[in-house]
């Protein structure tokens, strides 16, 4: 969501919601002041970082928030201390080129998998996932034929998909929406909601912990009344948080890792 610039020498931005007309005014030559009023936005903006000039009615971005996906920021967790600020950068380039192959990749397997849930045979809906993905790119064939394989051995016998909504998990300046999760009815009544993580590097119970720990704040949201689980679909490996797991430590985990987060995004501008 963008804000518009109303008079000469002020800015405006999206950082609000919902949106307020916050009125950014000129500092020093280099640098804006917010002076909205709204509480929390006190940044200083450095208008040579969006390597533009500001005009009456344009609109401006607040690049300095973040906005990503649940395994996105399951990538960074994976990732550890040391590698953690190139993978912030990678993603901070794809996010602002949303046209970029991160969106595409495994596009087409989450969408099979949607499909499949209600599908007659859903081995044969995932096929021609697979076939057609690896006429396009053999090592992503083998990618997808691993998570079809894994995903099959997961499903429940007799589950049917449910709609589930996208809910969004927010801690400061950072949203996480959690895309590409599945709704499912067991046979007994009982939902599922389930996050296919489809990546290489195999997933732990302390990494699939953070985001079974968004998942079951959003669960409102998302799919009342499910049970969150994670399946590493490339392993055919299930997660659910375990009955004596500390929220409130969890918790805390958790908003340190989406604080360091933005450090990293901050300085990868």
């Amino acid at each position: 969501m963008n804000g518009i610039i109303e008079q000469a020498g002020d800015y405006a931005c999206e950082r609000h919601t919902p949106v307020l007309q916050c009125r950014h005014v000129e500092a020093t030559p280099d640098r804006v002041g917010c002076q909205s009023g709204s509480p929390g936005c006190d940044w200083m903006h450095d208008k040579r970082a969006r390597g533009r000039s500001y005009q009456l009615g344009d609109s401006v971005n607040h690049t300095d928030a973040a906005r990503i996906g649940g395994f996105q920021f399951l990538g960074f967790v994976q990732a550890g201390p040391r590698k953690r600020a190139k993978v912030v950068a990678e993603q901070r380039e794809l996010y602002l080129n949303p046209q970029g192959p991160a969106w595409i990749y495994y596009g087409q397997l989450f969408a099979g998998f949607r499909s499949a849930l209600n599908a007659p045979d859903p081995r044969s809906k995932l096929d021609l996932v697979v076939d057609r993905a690896a006429a396009a790119d053999p090592a992503r064939g083998r990618a997808y034929a691993e998570a079809r394989d894994g995903f099959l051995r997961l499903l429940p016998r007799g589950a049917t998909g449910v709609p589930s909504k996208q809910p969004s998990w927010r801690d400061g300046e950072l949203t996480v929406e959690l895309r590409n999760m599945l709704g499912l009815r067991l046979r007994d009544g009982k939902l599922l909601y389930v996050a296919p993580y489809v990546k290489g590097p195999e997933l732990t119970q302390d990494d699939a912990d953070v985001l079974l720990y968004m998942m079951e704040e959003t669960l409102e949201q998302a799919l009342p009344g499910g049970t969150p689980v994670v399946w590493d679909v490339r392993r055919a490996k299930p997660f659910k948080l375990r009955q004596n797991t500390n929220r409130q430590s969890l918790g805390c985990h958790v908003r340190g890792q989406a604080a360091a987060y933005m450090v990293a995004w901050r300085m990868a501008a």
